[in-house]
């Protein structure tokens, strides 16, 4: 999935596919008490949306709430 999507940027849903496996290996992570590897996971996810916003790309109404979401879960704050 991370080489699909290294190979065309401009493709929002190779790069949402790859996000949002980010996402729920973070949560799976999150779910087995290993805080540090969801961490990773959670930043790596919001790497690539906030790289798809950036880029002035197309996101949904739905992947901007999770962007908030990301932002708060990343947030030194949130550990």
């Amino acid at each position: 999935m991370r080489k699909l999507a290294a190979t065309d940027p401009g493709n929002t849903e190779w790069q949402r596919d790859l996000w949002v496996s980010y996402w729920r290996l973070a949560d799976l992570a999150d779910r087995q008490k290993k805080a540090d590897e969801a961490q990773g996971y959670w930043k790596q996810a919001l790497d690539l949306l906030s790289g798809i916003e950036e880029r002035g790309l197309h996101l949904s109404p739905e992947d901007r709430q999770c962007l908030e979401t990301l932002h708060k879960k990343v947030s030194p704050t949130a550990r």
